[in-house]
């Protein structure tokens, strides 16, 4: 965003407009502040950068286009702080909008002033009370904005005429010949030139400090100027006039004490209360109309009556002509709800009297004669019209005729004032475009329809995100590049055609109002504004009637659309760390998607699809990030975490407590396991998205450990704090090694207390990825060393291990107690002791007891045995990734082959060689891998739980493998299929069908050959039209029926697709599989072993290639003998399941081959081993020989 506090130091930094926000919604969000702190905030926020901007507009007045640039983003930012200024004094102001009227009058009988009844009907009138608020708020701008002015100081007396006078003296010229006030009007003359430039800028300063609630002020300045008699004229309202509303008012009741309010009561006591007033408020009018006048005098005195037409030409701007009806809007209904008090008509001067000194005066006696009528007809309350009419008529009369100003009466002042104050001919248009789109924000406020003002918002910046055609700018300010919209585009549409000519000329200009405009939404959510609560928002009430359900909920899913927005906005700028609090905000569906959309952007970094912290050289390298930046983006990747646990967690604290404990009524429906479901979805989306790789779905599986990381930090944390303490205390003085066994007692009992099913997440995740990855070719399973190598904290299997134990343990004490309440239970029913109600209470509680124990003890079984299994896929993975570091540096030895050092370095690679030989055959293959977890039992007990027909269900999702006559096609832009940041390759057009044919055919064909007793039904389908994520891939979908011989010829048939097995079909990369986990690791274990098989004869071969005994232990001669070994002697059959199979029966037929033709090239390696010797013996004999002939 292009709004930044201008002027930074050295060593400062930048805090952008986003991030002020972002701040203030996190304090209203943590109820650390409450919503009208946040208003208040939010108003300081605009309010300093628009006088930050201002300050450097100053000093760039050298460079014009730079001045104005400044000062138009100053213009702006200021009207968004009179946006919040309004939005405060709407629905934070709890001080009565016209004050109380002063401090009252003690022992009168309940009797009021007349000011004091016009305070109480605006207090109590909810129309009137908006209207005063928003006078309010306009005499509040007008002050702000008098106070950057700070205009020229006036001489004492300045406001004598005494050049006209001296003029008139000397009978030159044609000013006035007489000097009262009333001369210039009377006479139809001017004053001097000098005099009447005075006297202009004088009333100007006046209508100024009269538009700003100052009229203290402008009475001493006519004081100062020497016109005491024009501070006697503004001043017979009183000294703040006749009704101060806001600050005003508040000093207007803090000035008036008892004393003077009792003078007052007593007077209007005996002249009739409000007549005074009344009259003034006449007269005032009477002397707007007089013309001729200068225009800022005729609005003084048009301000002073209620009389729009005197004050419309002195009006510069839309908050002038808003105040000017405003105020006499205001006024014309309290005269109408009001009513006078006429005075007595016996003490009353005769009107003759009256006007016969008019007449005396000079004025015309038929205009005297009207003047006392009129004058006595509000005195009397005589007026057919009430005391409105006779004040002059209403303001609103201006605008048509009688009936046009009693109807336009009857409707309420938000109606009112979209009809006259928004109109073209108030000035509404005028200013820049961000200033005009502002203005149609607060009038919008000032009507109070908060579903309008959300459906205008959202129109304007949702729906129109590309904004207005070309028509709608016509011109651009010179130097400043701010196009103004045409008048097509104000008016065509409303406030939406000026919201699009508005976007279209600025998309950052458009930002800054989404981004405020969203923040608005959520104070008035805060407020409980959006839910009809305005009145309990402003008095603090908790509770409350909603206004109209549809309308709440209308405008409830506008805000939430618009948050969603700007949330989206923010990622796609890459603010990433604002995004967490705004999350807890939205509604379910929209914040599990912006939360994956989150995540998301932080993996690019994690892995290396991005640059980190600007570093262009990490993003999309084959080799992936190096140490710093894994770890600079990991790092990144945990505090999104550990934010968005702690707002998530903030969240849930505050949804527990009562609603009457609450800074704010923003609402949250964060569950307490968001964050571990958010985690969760996020990886399983990216395991079935063939954009995410190998690789990159490894890293993704570090987001499912930090809660674990998180949990070790803490206890690493508090033992140290202990350790510490202890230390500080001196009670671990004589302690030698014991420490470190406390802490990790305590490091391990912290573990423990987290959340199970977070172990079961990253468990579940990782052991069918490792599935995944282990039935792939060389680049999947490197992503599987990266898995084991880079991913996954070590200790997290014995962590899993230790929590369900834990979890078993309760559950058994648990289930222990459940019984001893039901023993209890049924002795108490046999005796029948108790009442049945609570009898049966008790039942109830001991059968959930009973349900919770059971839960517990299935989640401890599945715990323990997913970390079995991610034990046994550790070892597999550690073991293969060990032996292609092996292969690695055999290749070097083998290409350096003839150097000096070779004999050395061959020695330690065939001693490394057979260590990793024996670590296969005594870790892997002699041990039953995975045999207890692949059970048909598992499997057939798991189909059943999950499907009614008890089917045995397998899915994979596969694509042709990269390479020499591949079908398959990598992404545009991708990286190469090896690299880290590579894609899974997908089909396109004829390849995909041609593929999808083939593998048909071929499963379809190994399906026929498996005979009339197993039953296995195959599916194969293309990626559906709707699934973007399955694009280019295919679908194999495969069910056997629900017993073990159906099931071991499914495992069969996938395994025989997966090693590409299958006749006539194409060799297939496996993309994904959805299975159970005892048919998954069924299908795994026997292609992984019979491919550890392979590679063990490989590795044998290579030993005795570089020279080892082909006999000896440590070069795995034993391998035939535990192929051609029966299940019952090595142990590797289904323990209790017919049909078990050993070592050679996982292999096929090939593969066999293979085995077999690498061990006899291993005995002919051996044979010419053991020849090497002899040959150099008898070429050391025959050089003897010939030596001895010599």
């Amino acid at each position: 965003m292009d709004v930044d506090l201008p002027g930074l130091g050295v060593g400062q930094q930048r805090v952008s407009l986003e991030e002020e926000l972002t701040s203030v919604f996190t304090a209203l969000l943590s109820d650390s502040r409450g919503a009208k702190d946040a208003v208040v905030d939010i108003y300081n926020v605009c309010h300093q950068r628009a006088e930050a901007l201002r300050a450097e507009a100053s000093e760039q007045l050298h460079r014009p286009a730079r001045h104005m640039t400044l000062m138009t983003l100053a213009e702006e930012m200021e009207a968004q702080a009179a946006t919040w200024q309004l939005v405060f004094c709407l629905y934070c102001d709890e001080a009565p909008p016209a004050g109380v009227g002063g401090g009252g009058v003690i022992g009168t009988g309940g009797a009021k002033l007349y000011r004091e009844r016009l305070a109480d009907s605006v207090k109590l009138d909810p129309e009137q009370a908006r209207c005063a608020r928003v006078v309010s708020w306009l005499e509040s701008l007008a002050d702000d904005c008098l106070r950057r002015q700070a205009g020229a100081a006036f001489a004492p007396e300045e406001g004598l005429w005494h050049e006209t006078k001296t003029e008139m003296r000397a009978g030159r010229g044609s000013v006035v010949s007489e000097l009262d006030p009333d001369a210039p009007g009377r006479t139809g003359r001017p004053l001097h030139a000098g005099n009447a430039r005075s006297q202009e800028r004088i009333l100007a300063r006046v209508w100024q400090l009269m538009r700003a609630g100052r009229l203290p002020e402008a009475l001493e300045l006519c004081q100062h100027v020497g016109q005491p008699w024009r501070a006697a004229a503004l001043g017979g309202g009183g000294q703040f006039g006749a009704l101060p509303v806001g600050s005003a008012a508040i000093e207007h009741d803090q000035a008036v004490d008892s004393e003077l309010q009792a003078e007052e009561l007593a007077d209007e006591v005996t002249h009739g209360s409000g007549t005074l007033l009344a009259l003034w408020r006449w007269a005032a009018q009477q002397a707007a109309s007089a013309p001729p006048g200068d225009k800022f005098e005729r609005a003084v005195f048009g301000g002073l009556g209620g009389s729009i037409a005197a004050m419309a030409p002195a009006c510069s701007s839309w908050e002038d002509f808003a105040w000017a009806y405003c105020r006499s809007w205001l006024e014309s209904q309290l005269m109408r709800t009001v009513p006078l008090e006429p005075h007595a008509t016996g003490d009353l001067v005769a009107g003759d009297v009256v006007a016969s000194a008019l007449a005396r005066c000079g004025i015309a006696p038929a205009t005297a004669q009207r003047s006392v009528e009129a004058a006595m007809s509000v005195v009397l309350g005589t007026s057919g019209g009430g005391a409105a009419a006779a004040t002059g008529g209403p303001p609103l009369a201006s605008y048509g005729d009688g009936s046009e100003a009693a109807a336009t009466a009857s409707r309420g002042f938000g109606q009112l004032f979209a009809q006259h104050v928004m109109a073209p001919g108030s000035l509404v248009h005028s200013g820049s475009p961000a200033v005009q789109a502002l203005r149609q924000v607060q009038g919008l406020l000032v009507q109070g329809d908060m579903s309008v003002l959300a459906g205008h918002l959202h129109n304007a910046l949702v729906e129109r995100r590309n904004g207005g055609g070309g028509a709608a700018v016509v011109t651009a300010a010179e130097g400043g590049g701010e196009a103004v919209p045409s008048a097509a585009a104000m008016d065509d549409g409303g406030a939406d055609g000026l919201a699009n000519a508005v976007a279209a000329t600025n998309p950052e200009r458009r930002w800054r109002m989404c981004a405020l405009a969203a923040h608005m939404l959520l104070a008035l959510e805060g407020l409980g504004v959006v839910a009809g609560r305005e009145q309990e928002a402003r008095s603090g009430g908790a509770t409350g009637a909603l206004s109209d359900p549809f309308e709440v909920h209308k405008t409830l899913e506008l805000s939430q659309q618009l948050l969603v927005f700007y949330v989206s906005r923010l990622l796609e700028r890459g603010q990433l760390p604002l995004v967490p609090p705004y999350l807890c905000a939205l509604r379910t569906a929209p914040r599990s998607s912006l939360c994956g959309e989150l995540l998301a952007l932080h993996t690019r970094r994690l892995t290396g699809l991005v640059a980190v912290d600007g570093d262009a050289s990490a993003a999309g390298g084959p080799t992936g990030l190096s140490e710093e930046q894994l770890a600079a983006a990991d790092s990144e990747c945990f505090s999104a975490f550990a934010s968005l646990d702690e707002w998530f967690r903030r969240c849930v604290e505050r949804q527990q407590q009562p609603p009457e404990e609450l800074a704010s009524r923003l609402a949250t429906d964060i569950r307490p396991n968001e964050l571990r479901i958010q985690l969760a979805t996020f990886a399983l989306s990216c395991r079935n998205n063939p954009l995410y790789g190998p690789h990159q779905r490894s890293r993704v599986t570090r987001w499912l450990t930090y809660p674990y990381i998180a949990a070790v930090q803490q206890a690493t944390a508090a033992a140290a704090a202990e350790d510490e303490q202890r230390r500080q205390e001196g009670l671990n003085n004589d302690v030698d090694g014991g420490g470190g066994d406390a802490e990790q007692q305590q490091r391990a009992a912290v573990v423990v207390q987290l959340d199970p099913m977070s172990y079961y997440d990253v468990l579940d995740y990782a052991n069918c990825l490792c599935c995944e990855l282990a039935l792939g070719d060389d680049v999947t399973a490197a992503a599987g060393h990266v898995l084991f190598e880079e991913v996954l904290p070590e200790g997290l299997d014995q962590a899993a291990f230790t929590a369900a134990e834990s979890l078993a343990a309760s559950a058994a004490a648990a289930a222990d107690a459940a019984a001893a309440a039901a023993a209890e239970l049924d002795a108490a029913v046999a005796t029948s002791s108790g009442s049945l109600s609570a009898l049966i209470q008790q039942q109830q509680l001991q059968q959930q007891a009973a349900a919770e124990a059971a839960v517990e003890e299935r989640l401890a079984v599945q715990l323990r045995n997913l970390a079995s299994e991610l034990s046994a896929w550790r070892l597999f993975f550690g073991l293969d990734a060990q032996l292609a570091r092996w292969w690695s540096r055999h290749e070097a030895l083998t290409a350096a082959a003839g150097q000096e050092e070779g004999e050395e370095a061959v020695a330690a690679l065939v001693q490394e060689g057979g260590e990793l030989l024996q670590a296969y055959l005594e870790q892997l293959l002699q041990v039953g891998w995975q045999q207890d977890l692949a059970s048909p039992a598992r499997a057939l007990a798991a189909a059943a739980a999950a499907a009614s027909d008890g089917a045995v269900r397998v899915t994979l999702t596969v694509t042709s493998p990269p390479g020499a006559g591949s079908l398959a096609e990598p992404s545009s832009g991708a990286a190469a299929w090896g690299q880290q940041t590579a894609p899974y390759p997908v089909l396109q057009g004829a390849a995909l069908l041609e593929f999808q044919l083939a593998l048909q055919a071929g499963l379809q064909r190994e399906v026929a050959q498996l005979g009339a007793g197993p039953a296995v039904d195959v599916v194969v389908a293309g990626p559906a039209e709707a699934e973007e994520q399955g694009q280019g891939l295919v679908t194999v979908s495969l069910a056997a029926a629900p017993e073990p011989q159906s099931w071991q010829a499914l495992v069969g048939l996938v395994c025989s697709a997966v090693r590409g097995g299958l006749e006539g079909a194409p060799r297939l990369l496996l993309v994904g599989m959805e299975a159970d986990r005892a048919t998954s690791l069924a299908v795994c274990r026997r292609c992984c072993l019979a491919q550890a098989v392979l590679r063990c004869a490989a590795l044998r071969l290579s030993l005795v290639t570089l020279g080892a005994d082909a006999d000896s232990p440590a070069t795995g001669p034993q391998l035939l003998e535990m192929l051609a070994a029966s299940p019952e002697v090595t142990g590797l059959g289904t323990r209790g399941s017919a049909g078990a199979a050993g070592l050679l029966d996982l292999l096929t037929q090939s593969q066999l081959q293979h085995v077999l033709a690498a061990e006899a090239d291993t005995a002919v390696q051996h044979l010419r081993n053991q020849q090497q010797p002899r040959r150099w013996q008898q070429q050391q004999l025959q050089e003897q020989q010939r030596w001895r002939r010599v």
